[in-house]
């Protein structure tokens, strides 16, 4: 916190203290409101992302109904579902990411079926996208994901906006690698 100078002059203290005061307040009410204006600009870098890459709007859309479901969430309930469609947003992000890996290297992701979460994930580290400690982090990301959505009644407010704000972060993450892996292709 940066202090004025006001030993000499008391009109200045009150008018510093009245200015912290204020700041201090705005800053609360924004936390109260569920707003964090750094997601909120990582979120519409997402979205850039997804416009760039030529992925489905149906990405795009289910990333815009998050934050105003989050914020007028009021039941466990609710919660639940946000995380149900938060972990859906990390699956989906994580199909096109390795969907558009596997076109860039000319290989399937499996050769049997449809390419479950986990083989996506660990295909994602067989073709250096990602390394052994972010597929660590992203497997655990997407555990706790599922365990607060639709396998969870009692999912809390703090616990799910911990969870999107992360997911949002990988999920851009990835993206950036990707730019970065479509660089090296």
């Amino acid at each position: 916190m940066i202090r004025m100078k006001t030993k000499n002059d008391p009109t200045k203290e009150i008018i510093y203290n009245e200015i912290m005061y204020i700041k201090r307040d705005l800053l609360h009410k924004e936390l109260e409101e569920k707003a964090n204006p750094e997601i909120n600009f990582d979120i519409q870098r997402i979205r850039k992302e997804i416009d760039y890459f030529g992925f489905p709007t149906e990405l795009r859309e289910l990333l815009s109904e998050i934050e105003p479901l989050y914020t007028n969430a009021k039941t466990e309930k609710d919660f639940s579902d946000v995380a149900g469609r938060v972990r859906k947003l990390l699956d989906q992000s994580v199909v096109y990411v390795s969907d558009r890996v596997s076109q860039l290297r000319g290989k399937k992701i499996t050769e049997k079926h449809e390419p479950r979460p986990f083989e996506r994930r660990k295909f994602l580290l067989s073709e250096n996208l990602i390394s052994d400690k972010e597929k660590d982090l992203l497997d655990k990301i997407y555990g706790f994901a599922s365990a607060e959505g639709p396998h969870s009644l009692k999912s809390s407010a703090e616990r799910i906006r911990i969870c999107k704000n992360i997911v949002i972060e990988v999920i851009l993450y990835l993206l950036r690698r990707l730019h970065e892996f479509e660089e090296e292709t």
